[in-house]
């Protein structure tokens, strides 16, 4: 009899196999057809290949859901393979507050870090409140703010018995602005917090982590992916974070220190998206426990940088590998303008702009 994790693989493996046969047939039957009729066709069959090659490897992790272990069963696997506590940062509210709650509920002791001490205890006692097995330990500090002694107290804490670093504060804006409309102060806030504490969060705990094989996740964001108008400079912050997470994950490798960069797209009810959920703006615990099966997974190596669901897997090569190519663009045109859209991040954003601005009067 063969063992359950090893029928689970096979299951797995099967199911691949059903979901890449037709997209196998659909390419040889394209190719015949190529071959048989005009050059365009040929250039259409080589479009069709390489996006089916990037939406392949975009999903190169995804399981069916009725292939999936049970969720109790999942916690239990994720929850063992963190060898510590967790720092989770910018963790009141939001993506961050999931985080927090995912940790615990997978029995990981953490280490709350925000700027404000009420909502940090308010949070903690909520989690102690479901899960009562929760260890807490809260930090306080604002991002914006001068350091002052906080990076020695955090290296203090992480030397301790922290194995999974979380950084995700952020700051970001409510609705899609213009360069000009963003005020000087939000623009030093935004590269002060979003680019520089992620990085001085980096520079202390590496060294600390590799003493037991730790992790770091750093939230990023889809916007920094392509270019993103009204976004302009949340969504190149975020392209910072996305940029030093691959570039430390391959310099720190070598030393058992993984990075990853969870930068998903819309998520219901935080920041540009308050509202409810959907296929393309999942709840929080959908991006979280999308980040906790990749660094469970026995193949975390070949992932830098994920979108942590389905979907915005599949939005991203969308924008990225073809919105953005302008050869591919230009191939897939015609069947944008069938489906009523252009696919451009600019028509995107302009539209949420022109919503936002509808909903509050022009202001």
């Amino acid at each position: 009899m063969p063992s359950s994790k090893t029928q689970t693989t096979r299951d797995r493996n099967l199911a691949k196999i059903f979901v890449a046969l037709p997209l196998l047939v659909t390419i040889i039957l394209a190719a015949l057809r190529a071959v048989a009729g005009s050059m365009l066709g040929g250039v259409g069959l080589l479009a069709l290949v390489y996006c089916g090659a990037r939406m392949a490897v975009a999903l190169r992790g995804w399981t069916p859901r009725f292939l999936r272990r049970p969720r109790a069963t999942r916690l239990k696997r994720e929850g063992r393979c963190i060898r510590g506590a967790a720092l989770v940062t910018g963790c009141t509210q939001g993506l961050g507050r999931a985080f927090a709650r995912g940790l615990v509920e997978r029995g990981v002791p953490v280490v709350l870090v925000s700027r404000d001490q009420t909502k940090l205890e308010a949070l903690a006692g909520d989690l102690q409140s479901e899960f009562p097995a929760a260890s807490c330990r809260i930090l306080a500090h604002d991002f914006a703010g001068p350091a002052g002694g906080f990076y020695g107290k955090v290296a203090d804490v992480i030397r301790r018995d922290v194995a999974l670093v979380v950084n995700n504060v952020g700051v970001g804006v409510d609705y899609p602005l213009t360069h000009d409309e963003l005020d000087e102060s939000m623009l030093e806030n935004m590269i002060t917090v979003n680019c520089c504490a992620t990085a001085k969060m980096c520079r202390v705990a590496l060294p600390l982590l590799a003493e037991r094989g730790g992790t770091i996740v750093n939230v990023g964001s889809g916007s920094a992916a392509q270019p993103t108008p009204y976004l302009s400079h949340y969504s190149a912050t975020k392209a910072f974070v996305e940029q030093l997470s691959r570039s430390l994950d391959r310099e720190w490798r070598p030393r058992n220190v993984r990075v990853l960069c969870a930068a998903p797209y819309y998520v219901s009810s935080t920041g540009l998206y308050k509202a409810r959920a959907s296929w393309h703006a999942p709840p929080a615990q959908v991006i979280v426990d999308g980040v906790f099966a990749t660094l469970s997974d026995a193949r975390q190596g070949s992932f830098e940088v994920i979108r942590a669901c389905t979907a915005h897997e599949v939005i991203g090569v969308l924008f990225t590998s073809i919105a953005e190519d302008p050869v591919l663009s230009s191939v897939c045109a015609p069947v944008a303008r069938l489906l009523g859209a252009s696919g451009s991040m600019v028509e995107v954003m302009a539209k949420a702009r022109g919503r936002y601005l509808a909903s509050s009067g022009g202001r």
